[in-house]
């Protein structure tokens, strides 16, 4: 049994290491960190650009720093944490912070609405009954078909949405890093999500926790939401960015992956669900 459980998990470690091989680079490096890779005993200096799996061990002194890009989504995970852990540990806890800073933001933006006697109805509601547990459409199905519809045409070089009343731009950051910015130009304060569109995929950019949980970030009225702690590094010219906005709620793991297998829209587009791109 014993012999059997070691060989499983060697193969669930080689799986791990294959898919990762070459999706994860070095973005940059600050200090003598060290990466010791899988089946190596050695220790080697950690360079810029470098691929890594999410299996190999990284020795991050004190005052050193490391931050690796998602070849996939271009997103940005860096750590300054001492000590020595795997590259995955280290996106794992990158990510973690993202999501209290999230929720951080999100409770401010709660406390606001008490301020103001705005209802939570809105944000409270979670996308859990749209999961197959109604007979027929379901607004989930509404707001699926609006995605693919402005998927389809950002790919075929149209611009989906209009401006006005929201607005989605890159704040640039060091290095060639930036972040999204939110302005919400209504009266009415909503969550809304980003979708990263490229001719191969379509991805949120801001993740969730749980898999039911409506879009992530709340944007108040009137009000401006720097997006700081999701940070991306973009080297394609072909990637756009799109804001969706809802009036219903829903879960983007859902939607990303029923886009990512192509399925079918059953519905027909939802006018409450507005999709508008990045201003450049």
């Amino acid at each position: 049994m014993k012999r059997k459980l070691w060989i499983l998990l060697l193969l669930l470690v080689c799986s791990l290491t294959a898919v990762a091989q070459g999706r994860y680079r070095i973005y940059r490096v600050s200090g003598s960190v060290k990466v010791q890779p899988f089946r190596v005993k050695e220790w080697q200096p950690l360079e810029k650009r470098q691929a890594v799996s999410l299996v190999d061990l990284l020795h991050i002194p004190e005052g050193a720093s490391v931050a690796i890009v998602d070849g996939t989504t271009r997103a940005l995970y860096r750590s300054t944490r001492a000590g020595e852990m795997r590259v995955k540990e280290l996106i794992d806890e990158a990510t973690r912070r993202s999501e209290q800073l999230c929720r951080e933001l999100n409770a401010e933006i709660y406390a606001q609405l008490d301020e103001t006697r705005q209802s939570k109805l809105t944000y409270a509601m979670t996308g859990a009954v749209y999961r197959g547990q109604q007979q027929g459409e379901t607004p989930a199905d509404a707001i699926y078909a609006t995605l693919c519809g402005a998927v389809e045409a950002v790919r075929a070089g149209e611009r989906p949405g209009k401006r006005g009343r929201w607005s989605l731009q890159r704040m640039p950051l060091e290095d060639g890093e930036f972040c999204l910015v939110i302005e919400n130009h209504t009266n009415e304060s909503q969550a809304v999500n980003v979708l990263r569109v490229s001719q191969e995929e379509a991805t949120f950019c801001f993740r969730y926790v749980e898999r039911s949980e409506p879009a992530m970030v709340l944007v108040p009225a009137g009000g401006r939401v720097e997006v700081s702690q999701y940070r991306f590094f973009e080297e394609a010219n072909d990637v756009h960015y799109l804001l969706v906005v809802t009036d219903e709620p829903y879960s983007p793991v859902e939607m990303e992956m029923r886009l990512k297998r192509q399925v079918a829209p059953v519905a027909e587009p939802s006018a409450s669900v507005l999709v508008f791109e990045e201003k450049r």
